[in-house]
């Protein structure tokens, strides 16, 4: 599409929404304002986020497998179907972006509710959902934080999702808080984010954005990368009634270019055979289910 008329529309779509300004316990104002400036990119797999749409199908299936595996039986609506199976359940993404992850979610018949603290990039995601009518029910994308949004509607999910977004924002622990506190009981939430390792500064810094130029510098603070063990104690420190049920690492495989989520040790082992990056090195990915009250 024409760069001007991608602007214009998004402007468009812009023109119809409001953003809360008050001020929030989780929002980064530099790293909303970065990725907001390449709004335009979310649904180029050949620019910026060319990354995650290869992360997006191995992450999505993983979602499917431990919400199929996780939630409480007594959530799942009979309306489910083998290629629908999340058909009748809620989704909140937070920190839905362009809507990747939300798109996918949708396919697998989920009622999905995205929320970006940019107005950019949710229009963005409401602008591409209205390329496919057959999307039914449409995301439907807010452009607030999810503070805001937990207080305004007090709305409980079946599912939470938060992917590669815990890493960008100001009080990790308050902001995992809210994601968890807006899970039904019997629910579940999946997070995504980078270790703090030498591995990841080589790769994510060093390599994407300085040599490959895969991302624009200054995308990534290593300072701000979450180790398993913090995320699992944020968890923990939440005060809602949850534990961490599934911790993998996302490998990237080099010469396949292409990237998978780990699921045994012969995974782990095969890495070896193909220049991949994986176990808890760099890229990880939580379940957490929250007890029935």
């Amino acid at each position: 599409m024409n760069r001007v008329l991608l602007r214009f529309t998004l402007s468009h779509w812009q023109s119809t929404r409001s953003l809360t300004t008050a001020a929030s316990s989780s929002i980064n104002a530099e790293e909303v304002s970065k990725f907001a400036a390449a709004s335009a990119e979310w649904w180029n797999p050949h620019g910026q986020f060319g990354m995650l749409h290869k992360m997006n199908p191995p992450r999505t299936k993983y979602i499917r497998d431990q919400v199929l595996k996780h939630l409480n039986p007594t959530l799942f609506p009979p309306s489910a179907t083998p290629a629908h199976p999340f058909k009748g359940l809620r989704i909140l993404d937070v920190g839905c972006g362009g809507g990747l992850l939300s798109e996918s979610l949708a396919r697998l018949g989920a009622t999905v509710t995205g929320l970006d603290a940019s107005p950019e990039n949710t229009a963005m995601a409401t602008y591409h959902v209205s390329l496919d009518p057959s999307l039914s029910p449409p995301p439907t994308f807010l452009a607030e934080p999810i503070e805001h949004h937990l207080q305004n509607t007090q709305q409980k999910y079946d599912v939470v999702t938060s992917l590669e977004v815990i890493e960008h924002v100001n009080n990790p622990a308050t902001f995992l808080k809210h994601c968890l506190q807006s899970v039904k009981p019997g629910g579940v939430a999946v997070f995504s984010t980078i270790n703090r390792t030498r591995t990841s500064w080589l790769l994510t810094i060093l390599a994407a954005e300085h040599v490959l130029k895969w991302v624009p510098v200054g995308t990534h603070d290593h300072a701000k990368y979450i180790t398993p063990e913090e995320l699992e104690g944020f968890v923990k420190g939440s005060g809602e009634n949850v534990q961490v049920v599934d911790v993998r690492g996302i490998a990237y495989r080099v010469l396949e270019n292409r990237w998978e989520v780990l699921g045994s040790e012969a995974d782990k082992k095969a890495l070896g055979n193909s220049l991949g990056f994986g176990d808890l090195e760099m890229n990880y990915i939580v379940t957490v289910t929250k007890g029935m009250e």
